[in-house]
């Protein structure tokens, strides 16, 4: 029989939950309500967009600094066993909110796209929404919020957007790329019909974090997982494009 968790472990853990849904809401309340409103004129635009880029950096250098063995051993032994992935879910929660929230303002569109061009726009976008959907099907909510360690789960990964490997498949997306949340969140970004330079900065930072980070991220798995992992790749031939990347 295995102990139950402590009261303030467990209220810990579901405080991460709900900050992991607050980002996800302040996430699609900031790219598709509050960067679509651009102002007509900014005073230092190239200033704006170069303190834009260091809060990306921020949000991603926790992001992939801290899902590594080493970093959540340490956090591991600062927290205990069982914690170690709520720490994670709220300070990269707390940083995604904050870099929404702080984002500078930047001034006009690189694209406005209306008629077919908005509705094929508009169809792309849809299409990156299934793509999301579908492969989040396959991944255990618990190892992304932490509650798979409060309640004994494996939460052995890198919190990557892969499925858990004891459930791994090559169903729907994950037949297609190995990272197909990713595909489907750019795909989300670039099908906006009314692109505007802040939107287009924040999806090219994504997009430059999200190819750098892919390699890091898969050593992670291979070192934990080894041949089972090593395995998926080569039925899986493509990270995140198929036939392309």
């Amino acid at each position: 029989m295995t102990n139950a968790p402590h009261p303030i472990r467990k209220a810990f853990a579901w405080v991460g939950v709900v900050l992991f849904a607050l980002a996800l809401g302040t996430g699609a309340w900031f790219f598709g309500a509050s960067l679509a409103r651009p102002p007509a004129s900014v005073a230092s635009p190239a200033t704006n967009a170069a303190i834009n880029v260091a809060l990306y950096f921020l949000f991603a250098a926790h992001h992939s600094a801290m899902a590594r063995t080493r970093a959540k051993q340490w956090v591991t032994t600062l927290v205990g066993e069982g914690s170690e992935r709520s720490v994670y879910v709220w300070i990269a929660s707390l940083l995604f909110i904050a870099l929404c929230l702080l984002w500078r303002p930047l001034p006009g569109y690189v694209w406005q796209f209306d008629g077919v061009l908005g509705w094929v726009a508009r169809t792309v976008q849809v299409l990156g929404l299934g793509v999301v959907a579908t492969s989040a099907l396959a991944l255990d909510s618990g190892d992304l919020t932490g509650l798979g360690q409060l309640r004994g789960g494996h939460d052995e990964s890198a919190p990557s957007l892969s499925p858990p490997l004891d459930v791994i498949s090559t169903w729907g997306p994950y037949g297609w790329v190995r990272h197909p949340i990713y595909l489907g969140t750019l795909l989300l970004m670039v099908g906006a019909p009314e692109m505007t330079t802040g939107r287009l900065l924040f999806m090219v930072a994504t997009t430059v974090y999200v190819v750098v980070a892919i390699p890091w991220e898969e050593r992670t798995l291979v070192s934990t997982f080894g041949r089972q992992y090593v395995d998926y790749q080569r039925q899986i031939r493509w990270r995140l494009v198929p036939r392309v990347y």
